[in-house]
């Protein structure tokens, strides 16, 4: 999962062409079970092998496995689960947005909605008020990504200026760099998703000396999406809406949100 960021790879391309020549990409699921992956970004996406899930992954479950599928989920790489998309070994991707991978199905309704914020410690006066207000500090970012257009054009005009940007290393724990970074004054802030930080936050030893400095302008909404491989994925897109819609309407939505510490941002947002 990549909302603020991603990696920039137009890797379905072959497996949507494939498709529309009728070729082997044609395929139907085995024995009504239906796999999904994602790469772990909690509280949206859980690490399989810590038993996680994530609260997208949970919707997903509620729903197909009301509908008598069988749901596995499995973690792994961002790169290995576009692959996997591509190459139709896999149902769908938990936790994308549109941008991601523009060639996979999505349903009409997002599973999710991620807001950029920046962090600074806690003695910091600095506040993001725009890209220009980028320019006189040192932004930390991880390494090979896309950024949001917010931001993305000042990092790319500024990346390899160490004196700008500063890169951590996307593998292992790629927040707790930053954090640390942070807190070590080698940058001044860093930009990820809220829902992301605060979680992280909750195990984090240095938890408090971290403080907001301000949202980026939009939201980005996430998805499970489709591979186009699949005969049925437009139907499960369809099926997936549907089953959001009716969660949200009787409560069920909410009642997995809170496990994670996260509001329907659809609520929210009525309510302002």
């Amino acid at each position: 999962m990549r909302p603020l960021f991603s990696s920039a790879t137009p890797l379905l391309v072959l497996g949507l062409a494939l498709v529309l020549l009728g070729g082997p990409a044609s395929r139907t699921h085995a024995a009504d079970t239906l796999t999904f992956e994602a790469d772990p970004y909690m509280p949206y996406t859980g690490d399989s092998e810590k038993g996680e899930t994530g609260f997208m992954v949970d919707i997903v479950k509620a729903v197909f496995e009301a509908k008598g599928y069988n749901v596995v989920y499995q973690s792994t790489s961002w790169n290995a689960v576009l692959h996997h998309a591509k190459e139709g070994r896999i149902t769908g991707i938990v936790g994308l947005s549109k941008i991601d991978a523009p060639d996979l199905l999505f349903p009409k309704i997002e599973e999710g909605r991620a807001q950029g914020m920046f962090y600074v410690g806690i003695e910091s006066d600095w506040k993001y008020a725009g890209a220009g207000s980028l320019d006189k500090i040192v932004l930390g970012i991880i390494a090979d990504y896309k950024y949001n257009p917010e931001v993305g054009a000042y990092i790319t005009k500024n990346r390899g200026d160490v004196k700008k940007i500063f890169p951590v290393l996307s593998d292992n724990s790629p927040l707790t760099a930053l954090a640390t970074a942070l807190l070590d004054k080698r940058i001044t802030t860093f930009v990820e998703d809220k829902n992301v930080v605060q979680y992280f936050l909750k195990s984090y030893d240095r938890a408090d000396r971290l403080v907001e400095a301000g949202p980026l302008k939009a939201s980005t909404d996430l998805y499970v999406a489709f591979s186009p491989l699949f005969l049925n994925a437009p139907e499960l897109a369809a099926q997936l809406s549907e089953g959001v819609a009716a969660m949200r309407a009787d409560g069920r939505l909410g009642k997995i949100l809170a496990k994670y510490g996260v509001t329907d941002w659809a609520t929210a947002a009525a309510a302002q």
